[in-house]
């Protein structure tokens, strides 16, 4: 038995072979602090961001865009640490990941002139569109939230988030 576990073939696949396999034409990648951020940009009209939630990715709103980029600019992200965006490396033991993720969407919403737009968030994606409205609330015209984490999302991140310090889980 332990011959089949020890002889068993590595899946664990590259950066470059998950890229290979999972960008699409409409992918685009832009760098934050050194990490390279994956995110969809497809359709015309006004934009809607979508963001996903924890442990999830811009493929989640495959469908919804699917729907609507017929008639609205639908632009996917891929939250850093998720999907095909790098995690950036944190050095502090207590990191306040709002503030990281405020700090991204500031950027993103910089570097891809988005002046005006829709929000659509689910889960920890839906505090993060929140966060944004409220920091933002020029910007973000309508807000959208699905299944959408709430207040006191300090406590529920910090419990969420320690599982990355641990050897046992590896994020590529």
């Amino acid at each position: 038995m332990l011959f089949i576990a020890y002889g068993r073939k590595n899946l664990i696949l590259s950066k470059a072979e998950v890229k290979a396999k999972y960008t699409t034409p409409i992918s685009h990648f832009l760098n934050w602090k050194g990490n390279e951020i994956h995110y969809t940009d497809d359709g015309t009209g006004f934009p809607v961001l979508m963001i996903h939630g924890f442990g999830g990715s811009s493929h989640d709103f495959v469908y919804l865009d699917s729907l609507m980029n017929n008639k609205f600019r639908i632009i996917r992200v891929d939250l850093p640490g998720f999907g095909l965006s790098d995690f950036p490396e944190i050095k502090e033991k207590n990191a306040d990941y709002n503030k990281m993720y405020t700090e991204f969407f500031n950027y993103f919403l910089d570097t891809l002139h988005l002046d005006s737009m829709y929000a659509v968030g689910n889960s920890m994606g839906g505090m993060a569109a929140w966060d944004m409205a409220v920091e933002k609330p020029g910007r973000v015209k309508k807000l959208v939230l699905l299944n959408s984490a709430a207040y006191e999302m300090d406590k529920v991140i910090k419990v969420a988030t320690e599982a990355f310090r641990f050897g046992w889980v590896e994020i590529f």
